[in-house]
């Protein structure tokens, strides 16, 4: 009898453990978010997306981007973004980080961040998207509206 208790306790104990590790792991997949029009799924800290990437061996799909004032970027944003099939794609090949620039909504320090980024990669429009390794080189600019979008990530990632 003491021993039955013992066994059950310990698998409790055990799958308690497995529990909370699953738990951290699923916790700490899901990407740290400042901004207020940050999308869920995606950084918005350059330098934390750089250590994600590293960590996980992936290419950063990086979005500059004004989603309350760009029609464009709105449009890339509905039409292709937030899609299941680039969620899809995206989920286990990249690190996605949104670099927004709009009207409001988001602190000086963040926007500043935001704006040397901008003078980084001399992005000159929005939505600009470009492929970075984990070293923050550009590997590729994408046309995300192109009917080839997946077959140039596939090419970029390589």
């Amino acid at each position: 009898m003491r021993k039955k208790r013992f066994n059950l306790l310990f698998c409790g104990l055990l799958l308690l453990g497995l529990a909370s590790s699953f738990a951290q792991e699923a916790k700490s997949e899901i990407p740290p978010r400042n901004g207020a029009t940050t999308p869920e799924g995606w950084y918005d800290n350059y330098d934390s997306a750089m250590e994600a990437a590293e960590q996980q061996g992936r290419k950063v799909y990086a979005l500059f981007t004004g989603s309350d004032w760009c029609g464009w970027c709105v449009k890339l944003k509905a039409e292709v973004l937030d899609k299941e099939e680039f969620k899809n794609y995206a989920k286990d090949k990249l690190i996605l980080l949104y670099i927004d620039m709009p009207r409001a909504k988001l602190s000086d320090e963040m926007m500043a961040k935001n704006r040397a980024l901008l003078t980084k990669y001399s992005i000159r429009g929005f939505p600009t998207t470009l492929v970075l390794n984990a070293k923050g080189e550009e590997l590729k600019k994408i046309n995300s509206f192109a009917d080839d979008l997946y077959e140039q990530l596939d090419k970029a990632i390589e």
